[in-house]
């Protein structure tokens, strides 16, 4: 695929640290989050530990007892206690909340013409939806994490808008929808993809090597070396959500899933009619948890 000859003579970023350099000021995680995370990752650390740390931060205090309270948990009785909280989401369901809610906050001043960003968060939280029910299905150890990861993936995308409006717009009018074609079209630019340049930004934020990896490799899950289920389940969710949108069918949407990807996530024709069905009934809880109205397709 040829780059436009506007593309050609654009100025180029040196690599994809040097984006996320600049952009990493403006959409810093607040420290709260990182040290959850950190926490998180510590299987002896406790609920009072974490609540400790959570309640310091009055905002986001307030959106785990907002979420905790919604319909989406059916808690029957009133939780008003961060701890208490905790108990009732799981604390790797806690990192989830806290990533995607700091995660679309830090993003939010996008331009609305350069990229829809409700359509973005939509998919990025069906993905999420889909990648988790593939965690499940292939028995993987916490795959909420998947949640995190279906989540994250196309971060790098919005870097490449806040840093480089002006080759995001070229690379959209020539390779269209077809993601695939974009990145392609990014690495003849830059020389790196945004996928690239998200697992930059989760490592500048401090997050965990394996999430930067399924950024990183999402497209080619075979490259994510000890990561590489982690990024299958991730590549399979985004490719079989980019399609299914798309108005394909779930059993010719298989056929976009790397096939070593396919095998390793137990994809197979007679499940995927149920498993896109439980994505789509998903994806409007995962809405209401994770994403402010504000940012939802309407």
């Amino acid at each position: 695929m040829s780059v436009p000859e506007s593309l050609a003579t654009t100025g180029r970023p040196r690599s994809p640290e040097s984006l996320v350099e600049n952009v990493v000021r403006l959409v810093s995680l607040p420290e709260v989050c990182i040290r959850v995370n950190e926490l998180i990752e510590d299987p002896a650390v406790s609920i009072t530990e974490i609540g400790h740390v959570v309640g310091q931060d009055p905002a986001l205090t307030a959106r785990l007892l907002k979420v905790v309270n919604s319909p989406f948990y059916g808690y029957a009785g009133r939780i008003d206690t961060v701890e208490r909280a905790i108990t009732v989401i799981g604390m790797h369901d806690l990192r989830v909340l806290i990533l995607a809610t700091a995660a679309v906050h830090a993003f939010s001043r996008i331009p609305q013409d350069l990229i829809n960003m409700a359509s973005f968060w939509r998919h990025s939280a069906y993905t999420a939806t889909m990648a988790r029910l593939i965690a499940a299905r292939t028995d993987v150890l916490h795959p909420e994490r998947l949640f995190v990861g279906g989540l994250l993936h196309d971060i790098g995308q919005l870097v490449h808008c806040l840093e480089i409006p002006d080759v995001v717009r070229e690379v959209l009018v020539a390779g269209g929808e077809d993601e695939l074609a974009q990145g392609q079209l990014e690495r003849e630019l830059l020389g790196f993809s945004h996928a690239d340049t998200g697992a930059a930004l989760l490592r500048a934020w401090r997050l965990p090597e394996w999430l930067a990896r399924v950024c990183e490799h999402h497209h080619e899950p075979e490259a994510a070396g000890r990561y590489v289920l982690d990024a299958s389940i991730v590549h399979a969710a985004d490719a079989l959500v980019s399609h299914i949108d798309r108005g394909v069918a779930p059993a010719d949407a298989l056929d976009a899933v790397a096939p070593a990807a396919r095998e390793l996530c137990r994809l197979d024709i007679d499940g995927i009619d149920d498993l896109a069905m439980d994505a789509a009934l998903g994806l409007a809880d995962a809405l209401e948890v994770v994403i402010p109205s504000a940012h939802q397709a309407r």
